[in-house]
């Protein structure tokens, strides 16, 4: 069962997300695994992501005590959908020109 899912009330979800996180933790470092289990990039964007949400629950609560928080709505945004993908398309270029920018936007 994967560790997000709407059906799942966020305190559920939440705790699937502590469990993925610990389960990271502990396979990544088992044996001294680290890179051959993953990249240390990906594990650290995991962790982060995963104490994202916990913080975004947690100004929630402060902010709104009676709101609704969406874990869904987390990291959707299409522009920022978009940006990754024509970052990815560039290739080893670090930034993209505006030729570049419709010519990647366009085929995407």
């Amino acid at each position: 069962m994967p560790y997000v899912c709407v059906d799942l009330d966020l305190a559920t979800q939440l705790t699937y997300l502590s469990a993925a996180a610990h389960l990271l933790l502990d396979l990544f470092v088992h044996d001294n695994a680290r890179t051959s289990f993953m990249p240390v990039q990906t594990f650290v964007n995991l962790m982060i992501m995963i104490k994202n949400v916990f913080f975004c629950v947690a100004k929630t609560k402060v902010n709104i005590p009676d709101g609704k928080f969406w874990l869904i709505l987390m990291g959707t945004d299409r522009l920022e959908v978009l940006f990754g993908l024509i970052h990815s398309a560039v290739g080893p270029d670090s930034n993209v020109n505006l030729l570049q920018l419709a010519c990647r936007s366009s085929g995407l």
